[in-house]
This record gives C-alpha cells, sequence and structure tokens, in this order.
C-alpha cells in the first residue's frame, strides 16, 4: 500500500501546500479595503506601498491562487479499512493533488511576468510569498495527512506511510523555500520600509520549508512524525 501511495503522489506532486484557514479575499476585495491577502487560510503581511491587486502583472495569478489555495484535500475516514485507503489514495487524493498542481503551475505562469528581474520590488516579493504559501499549504496537506485506525494499528505501515507521504511532500518545501528566499530577497533590498514585515515573513517561511521533514531513509521515525501519529490516535 505504500508502494502505491509513493507513485501515485510523487506523480501528482510532480504536476503541480498549519494556520488555521480563513476565507479567501479576492484581488477586487483588497483594493476596495484594508484587509490583509489571505492565500490558502495564511494571511500574507500589509501589501507594500503602490503594489495593487486588480491590475497586472498581480491581478490575473492573484486570482488563480486563490482559487487554488481553497481547494479543500478531501476527507478520508478515520474508520477506512486498507481497501479504502488505497482507493482513496487512487481516486479522490490523486485527482485533488493534480488539480491543486495545475493550478499551482497555472499561478506561477500568470504570476511569471511579477517576477521578473525588471519588476518592482514589491510585486516581486507579493508573487513570490503567494507562490512560496500555495507550495507550502500543499506540502503540509500531504505530510500532515491523518491516518485511519487500520494503518495507525500496525507500527511498520505506519511508518512506511508517513515515509512515504514526506517524499511527496519534500520536493514542495523545497520550491516553497526556493519562493520564500526569491520573496525575501526582492523586500531585502528595497528602500521601502513598507516591505520590511515580507522580508521577516518570508524569512521565517523559508527557513521552516527548509526545516519541514523529510523522508527517512533509515526506516526509523523522527520525533515530528512520532507526534503526528500520536496526535492521529
Amino acid at each position: 500500500m505504500s508502494r502505491a501511495l509513493v507513485v501515485a503522489l510523487a506523480l501528482a506532486a510532480c504536476g503541480g501546500a498549519g494556520p488555521a484557514r480563513s476565507p479567501a479575499s479576492t484581488p477586487e476585495d483588497r483594493a476596495s479595503d484594508e484587509e490583509n491577502l489571505v492565500v490558502a487560510g495564511v494571511e500574507l503581511p500589509p501589501l507594500p506601498h503602490g503594489v495593487r491587486l486588480d491590475r497586472a502583472p498581480l491581478e490575473a495569478g492573484i486570482a488563480r491562487a486563490l482559487r487554488t489555495g481553497d481547494d479543500e484535500r478531501p476527507a478520508l475516514p478515520d474508520t477506512a479499512d486498507r481497501a479504502e485507503v488505497d482507493a482513496y489514495v487512487a481516486g479522490p487524493l490523486r485527482t485533488w493533488m493534480l488539480e491543486r498542481g495545475r493550478g499551482l503551475s497555472e499561478a506561477r505562469r500568470l504570476l511569471a511576468d511579477a517576477e521578473r528581474e525588471e519588476a518592482e520590488d514589491g510585486e516581486r516579493a507579493v508573487a513570490a510569498a503567494v507562490i512560496g504559501v500555495l507550495y507550502v499549504r500543499l506540502a503540509l496537506e500531504l505530510a500532515e495527512l491523518p491516518l485511519p485506525a487500520s494503518v495507525r494499528s500496525d507500527p511498520a505501515l505506519r511508518l512506511g506511510v508517513r515515509n512515504a507521504l514526506l517524499e511527496a511532500a519534500s520536493p514542495l518545501f523545497t520550491g516553497a523555500e526556493s519562493a520564500f528566499a526569491a520573496c525575501a530577497i526582492a523586500s531585502v533590498r528595497s528602500t521601502d520600509p513598507s516591505l520590511e514585515p515580507w522580508e521577516r515573513f518570508c524569512d521565517e517561511n523559508a527557513v521552516e520549508s527548509r526545516e519541514a521533514p523529510r523522508p527517512i531513509d533509515d526506516g526509523s521515525a523522527g520525533e515530528r512524525v512520532e507526534a503526528e501519529d500520536g496526535d492521529a490516535g
């Protein structure tokens, strides 16, 4: 079962994830009030001076990111037996992952102009931070997937499945770290003080993404893996 999970989720991740979720805002909402942008349940800092979400080069990409980040993972019942877990991975979870991956890729394509070197530092910071959030939230959705009792009751299976989930999430954490680093660089090189919160936000999230749990090569369980499995029980 763990091998099937690795294949399905690694394929989905290549096609392309914390804080409590908040209602998603839209570029139009943000243009009309002072509420911070919320992507995939993560509230970003106040927009830098002069940055608008309701016009190019951010409008289309931000709108796509909001739709992508609001697509919730399908639930896996705690009572699911192993056959039902296999069906969940090969069906609803794989479909969800592929859709999230396509949405992330499309958002990044639409934000490409805002990430170019010649773009304004504020636009580059916002675009990179949004992409980073999409990556890290998708990674966390995988790494922290609650395991049903049929998996938790078998220690070897539990650790194998958790390791498979971390293997699928690992490149997403790496993508998040890269995006947050680009945001921090754009922020720190600017003399605009309104970018200071973005520098802090992106620095902190880059570190968290870099230090996120990775697959366990020797088959032993890391502290966070054990803690998550204990919480699920």
